[in-house]
């Protein structure tokens, strides 16, 4: 039997917790009934974009990955990370697009925009600036999960689990292995920012699902 490594994606219950989404989190009084909760389903339904992928690549031996997205106003913001040479070999990149086309990026002059210090408990690497959940077994295979939750205490499990996996071509760049989701709400479709592996290096893309 072949394990897998599952990498799971953490969604608030109820649509007024958007926070899983990166949108502003709205006061007590806005909550809805749990029924409008969103539907296993959608988080199911992600695909690759058909164009563009992988958004962000740099030339083997180094990768670029473990990427997360804000939308503030009409800019998405991608926090992504930098495999490179030598001691410090995690450095922390900014990108923007705009929100009507997400595979029109700009890289922040200012890159990197956050190194390891020379002496100190991150002398080595920085990287994930967003909160994730990316429970692991002992397999070979990176796979992406989802659970949900009203309270953080209890989770209920996608039954459409895993919702996405590798590409099934050999020769595509996310083949070997899928992982760190984070999912945006733009407009009328959800976006999710992942990473993908082909040999030994992780890559960025972007698969999308329409909101129901």
């Amino acid at each position: 039997m072949r394990l897998s490594l599952v990498c799971v994606v953490v969604s608030l219950a109820v649509s007024w917790t958007p926070a899983a989404i990166g949108r502003p989190q709205p006061g007590p009084g806005d909550r809805p009934k749990g029924e409008d909760a969103i539907g296993f389903e959608v988080f199911a339904g992600f695909k690759r974009i058909e164009k563009g992928n992988p958004i962000f690549a740099l030339d083997p031996p180094l990768w670029a990955a473990a990427t997360h997205a804000i939308v503030v106003d009409e800019t998405a913001h991608y926090f992504w990370c930098g495999r490179q040479r030598g001691a410090r070999w995690l450095l922390l990149m900014h990108a923007t697009a705009p929100v009507g086309n997400l595979t029109d990026i700009t890289q922040d002059a200012r890159n990197p925009i956050l190194v390891p210090s020379e002496k100190g408990f991150d002398d080595a690497a920085v990287e994930y600036p967003f909160p994730f959940l990316n429970p692991a077994d002992d397999g070979k295979v990176w796979r992406i999960g989802h659970v949900r939750t009203r309270d953080f205490r209890t989770f209920e499990p996608n039954p459409h689990n895993p919702i996405f996996t590798p590409s099934a071509s050999r020769d595509a760049w996310d083949c070997g292995g899928v992982l760190t989701p984070h999912v945006i709400e733009i407009g009328d479709t959800y976006y999710m920012v992942y990473a993908g592996k082909k040999g030994k290096e992780w890559q960025t893309g972007l698969a999308k699902t329409p909101k129901p």
